[in-house]
């Protein structure tokens, strides 16, 4: 039986965090001292946000979330928010009090998601408190521990929104479970809703977990009614009041009534609040729903205008990429690997996504198991674990950016399932929970690409492939679309080009140049208005170089190292 009240030493969670998050500094410590001296940023996402936050800090203004030096003359929008430059850029200035500004803005990268680590770790282990499962503290919080570090986005030197995104998710889980709670359901549930609004803020990966969330809540309320009903209003008062806020303060005016797809929008914003506020009506009418019928007719009346005003709002938003050119969408999109299914993601790479599949998997089954055999007062917060494992491996199914949630909160259902070892197995839980999570090892050694392409140019993402390019006199460069991010980081140019789906115009030109090595079409160049044409050294480039100067027969080679770099004469 789970959660046996005889059961002797339960784990003490001070330990418990610090030893699991100590075994993430051990196993990430490679990582950390690679980034700390090569400044190398693991993914262009990080690239990008650290030009974002360098031009927030000099001055640029809060609304203005272009970056000025990527694309033609009319740079887009970035489709990100403030929120996750702020505790970044808060770092930097703290340690720019005792080094220079390389050295802040490495030891910040290093600092950040280590910090978030520490706070997933400390929700985790309260998640783990509430199913009562003291005792699987340190083996739970081991396999969160590596499974963080192990799928990427919560690595030294990340900070993209995908590492801030796991961890809201856990806090909206870990709320959810609270809510369910005598004790201040209301306040929980509002925390709840307050917390899924500052998801959809900063982006939009979390609304599939966040509907799940929702539904709960109204199921939860429907079920058990003036029980359930303070945890559903106080989460629905929290989404009311939070998301038209939080819309409101990073969101550049220009764009409040502009209605996109890929970011929070008026769309998203009125449709949150009209669900909420109906919501909000619904359970001021507990005399007259006071009974089980009643409510689940007012959920299925209310329900029928919500699900039309979804289905009239979110269909133009099924492909948030829509707009995009098909050439660009073709040749670059359909590539990235985070755009990528799970299933074409294991079909490419079978050996890496699996271990970070796994763990969910099992967590998945676990999370059941431990509700088939649970007493009957916890088994409701395990179908909870159930519901938001399930999700979440619906959404990795569609697109893999969605493993880190998975894993992170598979740990759960797996700390559940090594509760109910045999007395004689539980001495090894903690090896049970580092076998299970089988993924520590990857974060041993810098990430290294496994596509043959990336391969080839994966020195030309080093950060000392760019310090020759950078002595250049100021000007516009055309590149290969992958290496944009990485010229705004690490030198002063501007780049015609970056892997940005906004980026339109620019990625165009980039994608109608470098994919046809063979010959290049003058005018797409010259569109371009480039002062560099740079090339990354590998098999194709001298045929792409043979093919540049056919087209342009005075380009003028002034660097050939990593890159080779020509000038375009006017």
């Amino acid at each position: 039986m789970l959660n046996k009240p005889a059961q002797e030493n339960p784990d003490n969670a001070a330990f418990a965090i610090l030893f699991a998050w100590a075994m993430t500094l051990i196993l990430s410590a490679t990582i950390t001292l690679h980034t700390w001296k090569t400044g190398v940023f693991a993914d262009t996402d990080d690239a990008a946000r650290m030009v974002q936050i360098r031009d927030w800090m000099a001055g640029q203004a809060w609304y203005d979330l272009k970056l000025h030096r990527m694309g033609l003359p009319d740079a887009p929008f970035m489709h990100w928010t403030r929120i996750v430059d702020i505790p970044i850029a808060g770092l930097i200035r703290f340690f720019e009090l005792f080094l220079d500004q390389t050295a802040a803005e490495r030891i910040a990268r290093i600092v950040f998601p280590l910090s978030l680590i520490a706070v997933l770790l400390m929700t985790a282990s309260l998640i783990l408190r509430e199913l009562l499962l003291r005792n699987m503290l340190v083996p739970g919080l081991l396999i969160v521990a590596l499974s963080g570090i192990s799928t990427g986005h919560l690595r030294p030197g990340r900070i993209d929104h995908h590492g801030p995104q796991v961890l809201l998710f856990l806090i909206i889980c870990l709320f959810l479970l609270r809510s369910m709670n005598k004790r201040a359901p209301f306040l929980n549930g509002l925390l709840c809703g307050g917390i899924a609004s500052l998801s959809q803020a900063i982006s939009l990966e979390n609304l599939p977990l966040i509907f799940v969330a929702a539904a709960i809540f109204a199921l939860r309320w429907m079920i058990h009614g003036e029980n359930a009903r303070s945890a559903f209003r106080g989460f629905s008062a929290g989404l009311f009041a939070a998301t038209p806020i939080l819309f409101l303060l990073t969101t550049p005016p220009e764009n409040w009534l502009a209605p996109l797809c890929d970011a929070q929008s008026i769309v998203h914003v009125l449709t949150f609040s009209t669900i909420a506020a109906t919501c909000l009506i619904l359970t001021s009418t507990a005399p007259f729903l006071s009974t089980l019928p009643r409510r689940t007719a007012a959920l299925v009346l209310a329900g029928i205008p919500g699900l039309i005003l979804v289905l009239s709002v979110f269909p133009q938003c099924a492909d948030p990429y829509s707009a995009i050119d098909p050439l660009v969408r073709r040749l670059w999109l359909d590539n990235v690997t985070e755009a990528e299914s799970l299933f074409e993601a294991i079909s490419g790479d079978f050996g890496t996504i699996f271990p970070q599949l796994g763990p969910g998997i099992a967590g998945f089954a676990g999370a059941v198991f431990c509700a088939l055999k649970t007493k009957a007062a916890q088994r409701e917060k395990w179908i909870v674990i159930i519901a938001m494992t399930g999700a979440a491996l619906v959404v990795s199914a569609y697109k893999i950016t969605g493993l880190a949630s998975l894993s992170i909160i598979g740990a759960i259902g797996i700390a559940g399932t090594l509760d109910h070892l045999p007395e004689f197995y539980r001495r090894f839980r903690n090896l049970f929970a580092i076998a299970f999570s089988g993924v520590g090892v990857f974060a041993l050694f810098p990430a290294q690409p496994t596509d043959p392409y990336k391969m080839e140019t994966f020195d030309c993402l080093a950060p000392e492939a760019y310090a020759s390019l950078d002595k250049l006199p100021t000007g516009l460069i055309l590149a290969h679309i992958n290496f944009g991010a990485h010229i705004l980081a690490h030198t002063n140019h501007s780049t015609v080009a970056a892997p940005y789906h906004r980026n339109n115009e620019g990625n165009r030109i980039s994608v109608e140049v470098f994919q046809n090595s063979s010959k290049i079409n003058p005018l797409h160049v010259i569109e371009s208005g480039a002062d560099y044409i740079v090339i990354c050294q590998g098999t194709g480039s001298s045929k792409l170089e043979a093919a540049f100067l056919e087209a342009f027969p005075k380009l003028e080679l002034i660097d050939r190292n990593m890159f080779s770099v020509w000038r375009m004469t006017r």
